[in-house]
């Protein structure tokens, strides 16, 4: 049975979990806070939305609807949308019920792959580099490489030849 466009948005929490990236790590997909869409704005009582959600296909074109994004994994493992989908494996927030080792780890690695491989390009750069500069500091550019589906990050270290007197 088809659900109307109000029954499905009444099942939304506003809580972005499709917004995220979802990270391949030892066998689960999961979020990291700062890794989010570009266009996900945040509300005061922390409840997210988007900010181009009327036009979202054509101004974000990587946007799913949620038949797709069922499909592809892309929703939260708790999200009302997978609700009645038997064995339905989601993303999986990073920080909750994680050891803190665990996460520490996690966003070692994480980190390791996104200075290696970038990101995707929808990919809030502000976000990115928030989790840059808590996982590690560092001063950062961020580009899109050449195809323009991937953001990269090189160190904005001025390098000089010149010695100081």
């Amino acid at each position: 049975m088809e659900r109307s466009h109000s029954e499905l948005e009444g099942l939304c929490r506003r809580c972005g979990q499709a917004c995220h990236a979802g990270i391949a790590l030892e066998g689960k997909t999961i979020m990291i806070e700062d890794l989010h869409c570009t266009f996900l704005g945040h509300e005061d009582d922390g409840s997210t939305f988007c900010t181009v959600y009327d036009t979202r296909f054509e101004k974000a074109p990587w946007c799913h609807t949620v038949d797709a994004a069922l499909v592809g994994g892309l929703l939260g493992s708790d999200c009302p949308f997978a609700q009645n989908t038997p064995d339905y494996q989601g993303k999986e927030w990073l920080y909750k019920n994680t050891d803190p080792r665990m996460v520490q780890y996690f966003e070692g690695a994480l980190r390791e792959l996104i200075l290696k491989e970038g990101i995707e390009h929808w990919i809030s750069k502000e976000g990115l580099l928030r989790f840059l500069a808590r996982t590690g500091g560092g001063n950062w550019r961020v580009e899109l490489n050449s195809d323009g589906n991937r953001l990269l990050v090189q160190s904005d270290t001025i390098k000089s030849d010149n010695k100081e007197e």
